[in-house]
């Protein structure tokens, strides 16, 4: 997420577990599978106006990331 977000790509998490919320008023147990996907997870722009360039750069960045 931090490579993306050095690279222009507004990157964040876009799943995260109920109980890290304040709001929420019970004691849950941290779950153990909802933290593995929350910390391997990461949300890209995704969104009917972004233009081809725009998605070619996001598409070409997180290549290069693997490369």
């Amino acid at each position: 997420m931090k490579y993306l977000n050095n690279n222009n790509i507004l990157a964040q998490q876009h799943y995260i577990p109920i109980y890290k919320f304040s709001v929420c008023s019970e004691k849950i147990n941290q779950l153990t599978g909802a933290e593995k996907y929350f910390k391997n997870t990461v949300g890209i722009p995704i969104f009917v106006s972004l233009n081809n360039k725009d998605q070619n750069k996001v598409i070409r960045i997180i290549k290069n990331y693997f490369i």
